[in-house]
Parts: C-alpha cells; structure tokens; sequence
C-alpha cells in the first residue's frame, strides 16, 4: 500500500523529506532517527515511506544520525539491518558474518544504506550501543552517551558516515495522510 501525503506549510523539512524519496543514484541522503518512548525503541531508515509507517507506529523524530548513500558508492558498503523478532530492536552492521543472515532471533531486514567501512575525509564515526542488554543505538554524537555506563553499554564503531548536511531540528509541519492506494 502506497500513502500519500499533504503538506500545508512546505517547510524546510517537508521539502527534505520529498527530496528524499525522489533521490537516486550516489546522492547522499538523511539516515533519520526515531525513538518511541513508551518502549525505548529506536527505528532508522532513509526511506520517505518508513518514516511514514514509524509514525504510525508511535515514533517520533530525534535527529539525523548522519547522510548515506542509497546505493554502492567506491569505497562504502552495506550496512545490514535486522530486527529481533521479540524484541524489535534494530540492530545494523557491515560484517554480515556478526549474524549471518539471521542469528540469536534476529531476521534479516536487507540492505539500510551504504556506509564507510573505515574513515575517510569529512566522515564521522556511528558509535553503536547496546541499552539495557536489548536494544541498539546509534549516534555520530559521542557527547551523547560517552563510553558508556549503568545500562548503556558502548559496543564499536559501526561505521562512517558524513555528518549531517541539513537541519534537524523535526518537523515544524502536519503532513497529513490524503489517500492510500
């Protein structure tokens, strides 16, 4: 099912969030974050419709973890994504051999984006955490969480990305749903 959306206010955002969708080739584009605070759940995608469906789920917007590329670019590569079936935590990394496919009750969600396996000019690092021994988070912003502690454990470095080229400061508008097909 497709959905389709109105927006009255044509904010910056919203006009970042149809870039996105309509973005091909080896542009770069937002890794969004989201976090539902009833269940300390975080979601990320690049993805218009995901951001959507987050939504709808109970997510709201955090920030923009850094840009991606949708597709293989020289010198990156793909940042797994799985969810645990129980649990859905969304646990993503570049060493397919960490799961597998599919280990420890994760499923394989696909490919999330292209990243740096190592640094490269003007790329930050992905500091991955694991949070009360079930669910990851990942952050360009070490302030945020540090080396860890209480029940936040630091796990690695999951990659490189740019920092963020656009404002992240959430949305400032209502889209709103007009019609699905």
């Amino acid at each position: 099912m497709v959905k389709f959306y109105s927006c009255s206010c044509f904010t910056s955002f919203c006009i970042i969030f149809i870039l996105t969708y309509v973005t091909s080739g080896s542009t770069l584009v937002p890794w969004y974050r989201y976090f539902a605070g009833r269940n300390s759940k975080h979601f990320y995608s690049t993805l218009l419709l995901d951001i959507y469906e987050a939504a709808d789920r109970g997510f709201n917007f955090t920030d923009i973890v850094g840009s991606v590329y949708i597709n293989p670019v020289t010198g990156t590569s793909a940042l797994h994504h799985y969810a645990h079936d129980s649990n859905e935590d969304a646990f993503y990394t570049l060493n397919w051999g960490e799961l597998e496919g599919g280990n420890m009750n994760y499923v394989y969600k696909g490919i999330a984006c292209y990243i740096f396996e190592i640094p490269t000019t003007g790329t930050v690092p992905i500091h991955r955490y694991l949070f009360n021994q079930f669910r990851h988070i990942y952050t360009t912003n070490w302030n945020e969480l540090g080396g860890g502690g209480g029940d936040v454990e630091y796990e690695s470095v999951a990659g490189y990305v740019y920092p963020q080229q656009i404002d992240s400061s959430g949305p400032t508008c209502c889209l709103t749903p007009t019609s699905s097909s």
